[in-house]
C-alpha cells in the first residue's frame, strides 16, 4: 500500500483541484480512507466551493473536512485523530512543507497535479513548476520526505527530483 505520511495519513496530495472524483472515490476505495482534509485557506472559509466539493460524490461512511493550514496541523497533530485513515489534499507546494514542517510523520508526498501559472513551466503531462516548487520539494527530500508522482492508485511513482533542472 503506498503511505502518504505516517498509519494515520494514508495520502498526502498536492492536487490543485482538491476534490473530485478521483480524490473523493478512487483514493478513498484503494486506501481505504475514512476521513479526508482538504487543508486550504480559501476554500476554508468559502461556502460556495465547500458545497461544490462535498457534491463529489464522497460516500457517507467518509468524513470530509475543510480546514485553513493552521487548522490542518491542529488537527493532524492531535492525539484523537492518530486512529484515522486520512487522505489530506493541498494545492500548492508551499502548503505541503508547511504542514510537513510541523506534523511529524510525514515520509511520502503525492505531488499529482500542478497548475501552470506565471514562472512556472511544465515538467510532465500535469504539473508545472517554478522555482519555489523546486526549493519546496528540495526541502521535503532534505526532511526525509519522498515526493513522487503519479495520478491513480495503479500508477508507478516517479520521483519528483528527476524533473529539477
Amino acid at each position: 500500500m503506498r503511505k502518504g505520511g505516517g498509519e494515520m495519513i494514508c495520502l498526502f496530495r498536492i492536487d490543485y483541484r482538491l476534490m473530485h472524483w478521483q480524490t473523493g472515490v478512487a483514493w478513498v476505495q484503494n486506501l481505504k480512507i475514512n476521513t479526508i482534509v482538504v487543508a486550504n485557506d480559501s476554500v476554508a472559509n468559502d461556502e460556495l466551493r465547500k458545497g461544490l466539493m462535498t457534491v463529489m460524490g464522497v460516500s457517507k461512511d467518509v468524513e470530509l473536512l475543510f480546514l485553513s493550514i493552521k487548522d490542518a496541523v491542529s488537527y493532524l497533530n492531535g492525539e484523537e485523530n492518530q486512529n484515522r485513515r486520512i487522505e489530506l489534499l493541498v494545492d500548492n507546494s508551499d502548503d505541503a512543507l508547511t504542514i510537513a514542517q510541523q506534523v511529524s510523520g510525514i515520509n511520502h508526498i503525492n505531488a499529482a497535479f500542478m497548475k501552470i501559472s506565471p514562472g512556472k513551466k511544465m515538467v510532465n503531462a500535469s504539473l508545472a513548476f517554478g522555482p519555489r516548487d523546486i526549493d519546496n520539494f528540495k526541502k521535503l527530500y532534505e526532511m526525509g520526505i519522498e515526493t513522487a508522482w503519479y495520478t491513480v492508485p495503479n500508477e508507478k511513482p516517479v520521483p519528483v527530483k528527476k524533473y529539477f533542472k
